[in-house]
């Protein structure tokens, strides 16, 4: 009766969720078009690719489309949450323990002869928090010059310059995506991009605009190119604390179904400040080995047997920039003792706030495996997929078995558990969640 009660109970949040979250979407939509052109210089770019659509887009032999697609969906998250952790002590992510959230996705693509205009935005509707959001994905301009080889486009979206499924040492910038969650989260980069092919390589520059780095502006590039059956990329990104990253990718297929990757990042100096302790007792960060230079790398290999409907990921991500053991322990003792104190200093506050910035920005450690396994069932009707992922330091981790089923090309049905392994002081230990359940609804249109 319990479970019947909970699935009557789900249907009636989703069946009152759907018009909040449809209406808000469309709302949305209009918002985020009148805050843009509020913004002269968007204006001013929104006006000259119109007049080039109409213009150049209009001659003989070209073509006009319009494509809509999209999704709405409803989830319930069961969260099992730790407290005992010293990275959770007071409850400091103040998580909840359950969640329905009701989503509406419209994706939109417009094309006139060699330009293109792109839109996709989310709008959602939290049930027990009675919180709503919207979030521009991606919205964009492009414009193609075949004689050229040339490629241009202007606005939020999606730019990839690794090769890695679950991390990225050369990509700087924050392209958002999920692995151990059901999600569609993805939200691009705001950019000028330009790119452009030949037959000595292919060239991509970009120029982000990001508000929280100085000066507002960071480059990106990559050139790129095949042999025989091998894909080469070197690659140029800027960092948000102004360092310069450079490396290279390598991809290839040594058999029809065996692909292996590589990816290698440097630069010099570290993102982050070191935890320590000071000679009087105290915990603090200081900056350390800021000339020295640091490479992370990924390995990887991916193995797709379409006959068995199979595809299978491993990669392995060795972080430099991650912590030593003795550091990695400083930093545990200092937030433990720090949160036992009744009057914290304003020197415990920073390393609190330093510490939690560390934790949310990069992996911690230095050596990593992940994997991802996918099997196809029935026309892939059916899909069982499990990812994981393992601290090869301390032997840490997390394991996430999904199952999807899909109905009718357009219904979607997908169930996930997320288990979290390792002791209170291990980097997968002590996150403050053990593991969550989840079920999520998802109309295709």
């Amino acid at each position: 009766m319990g479970l019947i009660f909970q699935i009557f109970i789900t249907i009636k949040i989703i069946l009152v969720n759907f018009s909040k979250v449809v209406a808000g979407l469309f709302s949305e939509v209009e918002k985020m078009v009148i805050d843009s052109l509020k913004n002269y210089k968007f204006a001013i770019v929104v006006v000259i690719n119109v007049i080039g659509m109409i213009t150049f887009g209009s001659a003989k032999g070209s073509s006009i489309s319009d494509d809509f697609s999209g999704f709405l969906r409803s989830r319930q998250q069961v969260f099992e949450l730790n407290n005992s952790t010293p990275f959770n002590q007071g409850n400091y992510f103040k998580l909840q323990e359950w969640e329905n959230e009701t989503m509406a996705n419209l994706v939109y693509s417009h094309r006139h002869g060699l330009y293109k205009l792109h839109l996709d935005v989310d709008y959602s509707y939290k049930f027990n928090k009675e919180d709503d959001h919207g979030v521009c994905n991606e919205v964009y301009f492009s414009a193609m010059n075949p004689a050229l080889s040339l490629n241009a486009g202007i606005g939020r979206q999606m730019i990839s310059l690794g090769t890695g499924f679950f991390v990225n040492p050369l990509e700087t910038y924050e392209n958002e995506k999920a692995v151990f969650e059901i999600t569609e989260d993805r939200k691009g980069i705001d950019a000028l991009r330009l790119s452009l092919h030949s037959e000595m390589a292919d060239f991509l520059y970009f120029v982000q605009y990001d508000d929280n780095y100085d000066g507002n502006i960071r480059h990106h590039g990559k050139i790129s190119q095949m042999f025989k059956n091998t894909d080469v990329a070197i690659i140029y990104s800027t960092k948000k604390n102004k360092k310069n990253v450079f490396g290279f990718t390598v991809s290839r297929y040594l058999a029809d179904d065996l692909e292996f990757h590589v990816e290698i990042g440097s630069q010099q100096g570290r993102d982050e400040l070191i935890p320590c302790r000071t000679p009087k007792g105290d915990f603090s960060y200081f900056a350390k080995d800021d000339s020295r230079l640091f490479v992370n790398a990924l390995l990887g290999v991916r193995l797709m047997k379409d006959e068995e409907h199979l595809n299978t990921i491993v990669e392995y991500y060795y972080n430099s920039l991650g912590l030593s053991g003795t550091q990695y322990e400083t930093l545990l003792d200092g937030l433990a003792l720090i949160n036992n104190k009744d009057m914290p200093s304003r020197l415990d506050a920073l390393f609190v706030d330093h510490t939690y910035a560390l934790l949310q920005n990069q992996y911690v450690k230095k050596h990593y495996l992940f994997t991802s396994i996918q099997k196809h069932y029935h026309l892939n009707t059916i899909t069982l997929q499990l990812d994981g992922g393992l601290s090869l330091d301390d032997g840490s981790g997390m394991i996430a078995p999904k199952l999807e089923f899909l109905f009718e090309e357009n219904f979607l049905l997908t169930t996930q558990v997320v288990f979290v392994f390792g002791d209170d002081r291990s980097e997968f230990g002590t996150s403050s969640l053990n593991g969550f359940t989840q079920i999520g609804f998802k109309y295709l249109f």
